[in-house]
Formats: structure tokens, C-alpha cells, sequence
């Protein structure tokens, strides 16, 4: 799977939610559902990516600003989450500049297959 699953964080919450039961009606009874199991406990999946860097007021006088953050942020961001389906899609680009499209689309298969496998 993707890096990005590596960072993801799951944690419980205070928070609560109520899970409604099916309506017990029996003539005139009331059913009340106030017991601590009618509760379900709320989780979040979380990933947080980030990064911080400093640019001078000189640099951003410059327009420079822009530069600094795609080079020291964004694509090493991008590399540490997609970094690792580089090769493959680079092997199947020339698996298909060669004529082997069998094995072109085997590897392209493979970096889904790698994708989405949690």
C-alpha cells in the first residue's frame, strides 16, 4: 500500500453517538433506550501531512517564494508519499516504448494492486 497509510492514525474520541434500536412496541409499552450500550464510540482516521519552511522577506520580494516551497516541500511531499511507484510506472513506460504491453499493463496492475491494498 501506499506510504500514506504508514501515517495514518487512529485514536477514539470522547465523543459519543446514539445507535437507535428497533421499536419494541408491545400494545401500550414504552421501550426507553438510555443504557450505556445504545452508544456507539466514535473513531477518526486521520493522516496529516506538512511541512515548514522559511522564506526571507528577500525571497518573497523576489517572487522566489513559490520556488522554495515546490522544491523544499511539495515535491519532496509527493516523493515520500508516491516515491515508491516511480520505478514501476517507469518500467512499464518502457516495457511500452519497447512493444510489451503484456508486461507494461502486468506492472501497471501491480502499482494499483499496491495502491489499494490496505
Amino acid at each position: 500500500m501506499s506510504k500514506l497509510l504508514d501515517y495514518l492514525q487512529t485514536y477514539e474520541t470522547n465523543e459519543r453517538k446514539y445507535v437507535p434500536q428497533p421499536l419494541k412496541m408491545v400494545d401500550a409499552e414504552v421501550t426507553s433506550y438510555e443504557t450505556k450500550d445504545d452508544f456507539a464510540i466514535v473513531y477518526r482516521v486521520i493522516a496529516r501531512l506538512g511541512a515548514q519552511v522559511v522564506v526571507s522577506a528577500e525571497e518573497r520580494t523576489a517572487g522566489q517564494w513559490q520556488t522554495i516551497l515546490k522544491t523544499k516541500v511539495y515535491r519532496p511531499l509527493a516523493e515520500e508519499i508516491f516515491g515508491e511507484f516511480r520505478k514501476p510506472l517507469i518500467d512499464a513506460d518502457l516495457a511500452i516504448a519497447q512493444g510489451e504491453y503484456r508486461k507494461a499493463s502486468k506492472l501497471i496492475g501491480q502499482v494499483l494492486d499496491s495502491m489499494f491494498r490496505v
